[in-house]
């Protein structure tokens, strides 16, 4: 320590941009959080969003139960919506059966585009 500026001499020393590397290191800097995929996905797709919520909600409430596999009859089911504007008209489907009606979902939407 500089005893006449009561400073670290290490800290006199440093240049700016060396400053600002420190700044950015600082772990009680308040900046917002690193974007994750999930959050992107959520403000690119609002209303799947809310749908999703909506079910989670119904299924929580005991409004819905959560049913086996219509395909295989997994007892480990996601839900599945043909419209997101109707959050409590659902398929159950295992994690398989609903990455398949997702893309048969997918393709008819760009066959019904074209």
């Amino acid at each position: 320590m500089d005893m006449k500026t009561k400073e670290p001499a290490a800290l006199e020393t440093r240049t700016g941009s060396e400053m600002s590397c420190l700044a950015a290191t600082d772990s009680s800097d308040s900046s917002p959080p690193a974007s994750t995929p999930q959050a992107r996905w959520r403000q690119r797709n609002p209303i799947a969003y809310w749908c999703h919520s909506a079910t989670r909600s119904a299924l929580r409430r005991g409004i819905i139960q959560r049913q086996d596999c219509e395909f295989c009859g997994d007892h480990r089911t996601d839900a599945h919506h043909e419209s997101h504007l109707e959050p409590l008209r659902i398929r159950w489907a295992c994690r398989l059966h609903h990455k398949q009606l997702e893309r048969e979902l997918k393709l008819s939407q760009q066959s019904e585009a074209s």
